[in-house]
């Protein structure tokens, strides 16, 4: 589910580099939201089940989560003329 909703945001922000300016996003937070989404989980969590995933952590699964919601808030349409603060990693729960 976090990488659909990472993979929504890049598409209607027309890639990563324009999602972060037009969505108030740090790049590193969607570049860690791709890399824990794409490539760790177990069997019933993965976005690719295969032998040899890694299990996500606690703290990136609470990660994710915290990630994700800050994600679909600023995608939905904000009043017109509001300027977000930018997300960056220390607003997010530590890794």
């Amino acid at each position: 589910m976090a990488y659909f909703c990472l993979t929504v945001a890049k598409s209607a922000g027309g890639g990563q580099t324009n999602v972060a300016k037009t969505f108030g996003i740090e790049e590193r937070v969607l570049r860690k939201l791709g890399d824990l989404t794409s490539t760790r989980g177990d069997r019933a969590t993965a976005r690719k089940a295969h032998a040899g995933v890694q299990p996500l952590t606690g703290s990136e699964r609470a990660w994710i989560e915290a990630t994700v919601k800050q994600l679909v808030l600023r995608l939905c349409n904000p009043p017109p003329n509001y300027k977000r603060p930018t997300l960056t990693m220390a607003d997010l729960p530590p890794l």
